[in-house]
């Protein structure tokens, strides 16, 4: 069968400088600045800007020291790692090199290799689902094209949707990820298949843009290929979406729903031990609307219908059961509410 092809874009890191260095933390805009792919050459594929008010992951620094580049992680943007200027921003930052938990130093010769960017090292994963309405509600997502769609009533979406299912290893906590070069080449039936369940592919012309970005960050750390990883991704999906999870959610469209009463029925129907690996998430400085629903998963992945054996023996959000949400959250529909 024939492939249809998302090359991911090369990075290039164009620093100027020997003395690039990796950092953990993040990147809070307070200017609409360029993001460069290459701050020397000035290069801005896609011409994007980072967002006021926005808080990005850090990844480099341009030099130790004295910097005064800073390379994020920009969701969605080809390529998604870009250079912003220090004066744009305020940066909350520690170096890698000194924090042996992230780096290695290799016996013959003092290089440096991210143990967090080792493909086949991750002990668990998290399922990470959107509500597409309330994802696309605010800023800065509503300005992509899926969401446009939804605004202008071209699409409607009233279930889950795919973020990614991520790969964890434990000493690298959410920066276990980037560990491979390998394009992204789906199957024009793998294609079709994750289209409703991430929107952003219905605007595959030619990239599948969110697709890409997700196989690069995460998938890359895993065994499977990227057709078996999100035919994978997809199959749990739709029984989540089926399951009591989002049974709630399509039965409360449109309406504020309590936090509590929501794990309660969890609880109720589907066990704690599903409550105690299940984590909803509200977009930062938007507490009351629901943007996506986190699931923590085993290593090894049985897919069941059976919801609290396919979550059996993960790990759990540590009694959490929100992140950033108010008590009482909207389930916000498709278009206009």
């Amino acid at each position: 069968m024939k492939k249809v092809f998302l090359a991911v874009a090369a990075f290039s890191c164009c620093a100027g400088s020997a003395f690039a260095e990796n950092v953990e933390g993040t990147f809070t805009a307070v200017s609409e600045c360029d993001a460069y792919q290459s701050f020397n050459k000035g290069t801005n594929p896609g011409k994007v800007k980072v967002k006021p008010g926005v808080t990005y992951e850090a990844e480099e620094i341009n030099k130790a020291g004295d910097w005064n580049w800073i390379r994020v992680d920009m969701e969605g943007a080809v390529p998604n790692l870009r250079w912003v200027s220090k004066e744009c921003g305020t940066a909350n930052i520690k170096s890698e090199v000194k924090d042996d938990s992230v780096t290695d130093t290799t016996a013959n010769g003092g290089s440096k290799k991210k143990k967090c960017s080792t493909p086949n090292q991750h002990d668990s994963y998290v399922m990470a689902m959107t509500w597409q309405p309330g994802f696309c509600e605010h800023p800065p997502h509503n300005d992509k094209p899926e969401c446009s769609a939804l605004e202008q009533g071209k699409l409607s979406v009233a279930h889950l949707t795919l973020h990614g299912l991520w790969p964890n290893k434990k000493e690298c906590g959410t920066r276990y990820g980037n560990c491979g070069s390998a394009p992204l080449e789906l199957e024009e039936d793998t294609l079709t298949m994750l289209a409703p369940w991430m929107p952003n592919c219905y605007f595959a012309d030619p990239v599948c843009k969110f697709a890409e970005y997700e196989w690069k960050k995460h998938g890359t750390c895993q065994e499977r290929d990227d057709d078996a990883y999100f035919k994978l991704a997809v199959d749990i999906l739709q029984r989540v979406d089926t399951s009591e999870i989002g049974k709630y959610l399509k039965d409360n469209i449109g309406e504020m729903i309590s936090v509590d009463a929501y794990r309660k029925h969890i609880e109720q129907t589907m066990g704690k031990d599903v409550a105690d690996r299940m984590l909803l998430v509200c977009p930062k400085g938007q507490k009351g609307y629901l943007q996506e629903i986190r699931l923590q998963l085993p290593k090894d992945i049985v897919v069941a219908d059976d919801i609290s054996k396919m979550l059996a023996g993960a790990n759990t959000f540590g009694g959490n059961f929100s992140s950033g949400c108010n008590n009482e959250i909207h389930i916000e529909r498709s278009g206009r509410d």
